[in-house]
């Protein structure tokens, strides 16, 4: 789908534009830009729109708060329904 330098040219446009807020731990700041980075390509590759990441970021909020302790946390049917994973041809991915 993308290749390491795409890939890491793209965090750290992230990373510099996203610099660490005072109290926000350095791991919580890598994950971040790492989850942003994964958006925005996954956008410019065509893979996902802004809106079913937004949806199913909210859809994940909602099922990770209301999940009962120790029991895996699941997004509804209705929200996954439709979702198909990429199709990635061996071979095919731009390096």
């Amino acid at each position: 789908m993308f290749g390491w330098k795409e890939w890491t040219q793209c965090f750290a446009e992230i990373a510099r534009a996203n610099e660490r807020a005072p109290g926000i731990s350095e791991a919580t700041a890598y994950w971040r830009n790492w989850v942003l980075t994964l958006e925005r390509m996954l956008v410019a590759h065509g893979v996902a729109s802004d809106d079913v990441l937004h949806m199913l970021t909210d859809a994940w909020d909602e099922a990770f708060h209301t999940t009962p302790h120790a029991q895996p946390v699941l997004l509804p049917e209705e929200v996954t329904r439709g979702l198909a994973a990429p199709t990635v041809v061996p071979g095919t991915a731009k390096r």
